[in-house]
């Protein structure tokens, strides 16, 4: 019988592990195309391939030697990068577009600000470049090479111009105005200007968040004669040219003038209601309503005088626009702004007095006054918390009921107190006893924030500190949060007898109220 040579085939399964190991090893080189590849012969196919057909297997010359013949579908596309230098360049200046390339590029095409086809010695494996010159435009440079595997990903470089600001569209509006008219300039900006000059019948510098690249409008009123407004932006690279605009007083024309348009209140619940307001001059013929509201007035409701109008359900934040116009031209486009109460949960927090809140309590300095909005502004003329430093605050309260004025704390650091004084006669008799708390919960004189000077018990003439400065120190100020609702609620009682301020320091059937906010140096 004939002997096997069990050499062979020992020698044939090491080679075939060798193979297959550097397949392994060759498989996740990054030059194939997009699509799957697949070796088109397997690794015993391979070493048949190699002629591995004798005793004496010479496996160092199957895998590296000249005889080897590998098939594979292997298709490596163009690899490309792109850079422009510099980047960034005043107009007329220059740049270099640069490109490297590998994988044995055909072709590469230009697009978008240049064109045409690039060949030959500038598609090589390696780096290339190209001068372009005088550039008087922001630019992009785009390319995409090819060989017979396919395509490249499209590269692309921006080359930005070293602008100065650009001002555009600066116009008056209305051009020409009455005595005492009022116009609104407006203008855009680009090219990143870092600061504007007034000048003219106008002054100041415009900076920060005033000169982002954008559109802008300022009202300018009170103009008794023609006069010129002009704006010049500047940036690091330059100053922008002088844009001059003029307005004209003509004294034979009369145009509608808007004012005191306001919404109260000025803080609704969700569903809530507020009245507007507004006055008008000038014999309007009918006045336009945008924004929150739509419409157009006419009639009555444009003829000289004041004038309002009851929104209701009111949803969300909303901004009501309002403008009047005339054959001879149009008012300034008037604004205001009504805020919806996110209120939070005071069901722990119930209101005194079974919720027996004063609606009637507002005074004008001649005794009771008329209805109130429930708001702090309400209180205090339209001015929103603080309001103006000494303006008074004048009330009517009724025995046995309290206010809960609602307010937003803003969005600055405000130090100030409530100073308390003993009422004018036509205001009411003052009250024995008073309680002020802050809130978030109306008629809440118990929770109080969860801050002992949140809550004054006192006499008829308390002063009240409260702070919206985070450095404020929470044993002197009652500490408020920026940008929150909250309620300052008042009654006449100082709760002497622990009774829930049931027992009222008001002997008449209603007490006055005189108050001021006075500001604080922190």
């Amino acid at each position: 019988m004939k002997k096997i040579n069990t050499s062979i085939h020992k020698n044939k399964f090491v080679t075939l592990q060798k193979l297959q190991l550097l397949l392994i090893l060759l498989l996740p080189l990054q030059m194939y195309a997009s699509e799957k590849r697949k070796i088109e012969a397997s690794a015993e196919a391979l070493v048949w391939q190699f002629g591995i057909n004798s005793d004496n297997l010479n496996i160092n010359r199957a895998i590296f030697g000249t005889d080897i013949i590998f098939k594979s579908s292997f298709e490596p596309v163009p690899i490309l990068s792109m850079t422009a230098s510099p980047e960034n360049i005043n107009s007329g200046d220059s740049s270099t577009i640069s490109w490297t390339l590998s994988n044995n590029t055909d072709s590469c095409i230009k697009s978008g600000d240049w064109s045409g086809v690039i060949t030959g010695s500038a598609v090589t494996n390696g780096t290339h470049s190209t001068l372009l010159t005088n550039i008087t435009t922001n630019s992009i440079y785009k390319l995409q090479c090819a060989n017979s595997f396919g395509d490249s990903q499209l590269k692309l470089v921006n080359v930005v111009m070293n602008s100065p600001p650009v001002i555009s569209n600066f116009i008056a509006s209305p051009s020409t105005v009455p005595i005492n008219g009022s116009s609104i300039l407006s203008w855009t900006l680009s090219n990143n200007a870092d600061s504007c000059i007034k000048s003219g019948y106008w002054s100041g510098v415009f900076t920060g968040a005033d000169v982002a690249n954008g559109n802008y409008s300022m009202v300018v009123t009170g103009i008794t004669n023609d006069l010129f407004y002009t704006l010049n932006c500047f940036n690091t690279f330059g100053i922008s040219p002088s844009h001059t605009v003029q307005v004209l007083v003509n004294s034979n024309i009369t145009i509608p003038a808007l004012s005191n348009f306001r919404a109260s209140p000025s803080l609704v619940p969700i569903g809530g209601s507020t009245t507007l307001s507004w006055s008008l001059t000038g014999n309007a013929i009918s006045c336009s309503k945008s924004g929150s509201w739509s419409g157009t007035l006419t009639g009555n409701a444009i003829s000289n005088g004041n004038h309002e109008e009851l929104v209701t359900n009111i949803t969300a934040n909303s901004t009501y626009n309002l403008q009047c116009s005339n054959n001879d031209g149009q008012s300034v486009l008037l604004s205001v702004t009504v805020s919806i109460i996110q209120a939070p949960d005071c069901s722990n927090q119930p209101p005194i007095l079974n919720g027996l809140e004063d609606l009637t309590l507002l005074s004008n300095g001649t005794g009771e006054g008329d209805l109130y909005d429930g708001t702090y502004d309400g209180m205090t003329s339209g001015s929103g918390w603080p309001g103006v430093y000494g303006e008074l605050i004048r009330l009517t309260l009724t025995q046995n009921q309290y206010v809960a004025a609602v307010f937003h704390s803003g969005n600055n650091n405000s130090t100030a107190k409530l100073l308390f004084v003993s009422p004018s006669v036509s205001l009411g008799p003052p009250s024995s006893g008073m309680a002020i708390a802050i809130s978030e919960c109306p008629g809440d004189f118990n929770t109080h924030l969860n801050q002992p000077n949140c809550l004054i018990n006192a006499g008829g003439s308390p002063n009240f500190k409260w702070s919206t400065n985070p450095n404020a120190s929470a044993a002197i100020y009652c500490k408020l949060e920026k940008n929150k609702i909250y309620y300052l609620n008042i009654v006449h009682s100082n709760n002497s007898e622990n009774n829930n301020y049931a027992t009222s320091g008001c002997l008449n059937s209603y007490c006055g109220i005189l108050a001021t906010q006075v500001e604080v140096n922190f």
